[in-house]
């Protein structure tokens, strides 16, 4: 299948493994010069560079990947992004251990010390699941700032300093190779979702009134009894990923409370309280602006004691970094 001028075959189970990943000199992808965002080509200096050259001894995967360490770059990924930080959280946080693989089955191989640069990535588009081969040059700022996606943790309990992991930047290279480059326009995360991992995705239009829309057919269902009897529970088995979106033009009042309009955000909890709010976590993929309304850290009205309790959320520490993650209750989500 040829898309955006690269040919993209079928996968076959097993044939990454048949890969030449050992030369004399960094492999390099001899089929496609990555096109660069608009933010991009507005940084005096930029210029590419491996991985490897870049970091010593880089991790390219590693369990403790969270949610709470994704960072969108220079790229309009918002919703890639978003989609990556919820499976990570569901692979690596949530269900540590008993979890299917999901972002770590993506990418091969997952040690930098045992290639030449080239990775080996699956990504369902066209039909079935295709290969896409990338090397690990990525662009970066005069300093040596990496441009696109970044993901930092403790990689031990013990350790002193965050180390850089690139699980989530080589999927994103690859799904922009796909997708023509570094000048992506957009996406939704059904979309993302369905090519990450092949799910079929469910989408909800919420509206100001009682009811939701659900499906491709907008069957109208109560708002609360779905937050209750799917939402919910869903979630908390494990059989779900969600993200939420805002529209293209959100009213003004929103954006002063620092909610961006045709922005997507990670949901990384689904919570009803003893007292019966509807609770959600939600990260802003730029790890920054976080919601400043309702439910903020600042809001000591609604933050008791046993809510912070409750939910595990100290408003206190929570002041001190805007890491783009906030509480928000469910009914001002819609």
């Amino acid at each position: 299948s040829t898309v955006n001028q690269n040919t993209f075959l079928p996968y076959v189970p097993g044939e990454e493994l048949k890969e030449n990943y050992i030369t004399l000199s960094p492999w390099e992808d001899p089929n496609y010069k990555m096109p660069i965002s608009d933010s991009m080509k507005k940084i005096p200096g930029l210029f590419w560079t491996r991985i490897q050259d870049l970091y010593t001894n880089p991790v390219i995967y590693h369990p403790s990947l969270s949610a709470a360490s994704l960072r969108q770059g220079s790229i309009g990924d918002c919703s890639l992004i978003c989609s990556i930080a919820v499976s990570a959280d569901y692979e690596f946080r949530r269900f540590k251990g008993n979890s299917p693989a999901l972002l770590s089955k993506l990418v091969y191989p997952t040690n930098a010390t045992s290639t030449n640069g080239k990775y080996f990535v699956t990504l369902n588009f066209n039909g079935c699941k295709r290969r896409v081969l990338i090397d690990d040059k990525i662009p970066v700022d005069p300093t040596g700032r990496m441009l696109t996606c970044t993901a930092s943790c403790q990689l031990n309990p013990t350790d002193s300093k965050a180390r850089k992991i690139f699980l989530p930047t080589l999927v994103e290279k690859a799904y922009m190779k796909m997708m023509g480059g570094y000048n992506f326009p957009g996406s939704n995360s059904g979309v993302d979702m369905y090519t990450l991992f092949g799910w079929i995705p469910e989408r909800v239009n919420f509206t100001t009134g009682e009811t939701i829309q659900v499906g491709t057919d907008h069957k109208e269902i109560k708002s609360d009894h779905w937050f209750d009897k799917m939402l919910y529970p869903r979630f908390q088995n494990g059989d779900c990923l969600i993200t939420i979106s805002t529209a293209q033009v959100i009213p003004e009042n929103l954006k002063n409370l620092c909610i961006e309009d045709g922005h997507a955000y990670a949901v990384l909890d689904v919570r009803k309280t003893k007292n019966g709010n509807r609770m959600m976590k939600v990260k802003n993929p730029w790890a920054k602006d976080r919601f400043k309304g309702p439910w903020s850290p600042w809001d000591t009205k609604r933050w008791t004691k046993e809510m912070m309790i409750e939910l595990g959320y100290d408003i206190y520490k929570a002041r001190d970094t805007d890491d783009g993650i906030f509480w928000i209750d469910y009914g001002l989500s819609r």
